[in-house]
């Protein structure tokens, strides 16, 4: 899937999703965060180089585990944390 099309039926269908449902606090702010990742609702840093010669701005990512353009980043990166650990620790150890 290419990113940010769930970006675009949040942004698209979510009003008339959520005057179908009662939804909760939580499940508003993922919505909201998901429509505004990588976007100037989420403000944005600038990228330069050290000598100054280049600069691009960038919109900052909600970080949010349920947006798929930069949780699931982070939900992987965990998963592979995860992984590399033994699921008893310490057992086996005296």
């Amino acid at each position: 899937m290419k990113p940010g099309i769930v970006q675009k039926i949040f942004k698209n269908h979510f009003d008339a999703y959520r005057k179908t449902r009662v939804l909760g606090k939580r499940q508003y702010h993922a919505a909201g965060n998901i429509m505004t990742c990588r976007a100037s609702d989420q403000g944005y840093h600038i990228n330069a180089c050290s000598n100054g010669d280049y600069e691009v701005l960038v919109h900052n990512s909600c970080k949010h585990r349920s947006c798929p353009l930069c949780g699931s980043t982070e939900t992987q990166l965990w998963l592979e944390e995860g992984s590399a650990r033994p699921l008893i620790a310490g057992i086996f150890m005296s």
